[in-house]
């Protein structure tokens, strides 16, 4: 499992926040696996597959590229799912290579993706960075 730190404002899956006619400037930040450079995109390259996503307002855009790992919404033989983890609780079971997730509540937080098989097994590492969500 690899571990990544990032700095960002984002709201994940939970508590729908208070809405106010305000223009919310976009704020992303660039993370690979060596260097934490500031630009637009993080990204995690575990060993046999590659993770990116991008912070926008109060969301994460997910994006997970697994070679030889095909993704189902539902039970099926040869197929799997992510498992997405948000401080350790199961957030969600996503059958797709791209998802938001949307309304976090301010504070730090670890989210981890793991690729699960239907058969319950899998030899694809777990993802697992940090974010910090700023109350706006």
């Amino acid at each position: 499992m690899k571990h990544i730190p990032a700095l960002a404002a984002v709201v994940i899956m939970g508590i729908v926040p208070t809405f106010h006619a305000a223009a919310v400037p976009e704020k992303t930040n660039s993370l690979e696996v060596r260097t934490i450079p500031v630009g637009a995109e993080q990204q995690s390259e575990p060993e046999n597959w590659n993770l990116q996503y991008k912070i926008k307002q109060q969301h994460v855009y997910v994006e997970c590229i697994l070679p030889d790992f095909p993704l189902a919404e539902k039970e099926k033989k040869g197929h799997g799912f992510l498992l997405v983890k948000i401080d350790g609780n199961t957030a969600a079971k996503m059958g797709q290579a791209a998802f938001v997730l949307k309304h976090l509540p301010p504070g730090n937080h670890n989210i981890t993706i793991e690729p699960v098989s239907y058969q319950n097994s899998s030899n694809k590492d777990t993802a697992s960075f940090e974010v910090e969500i700023s109350s706006s």
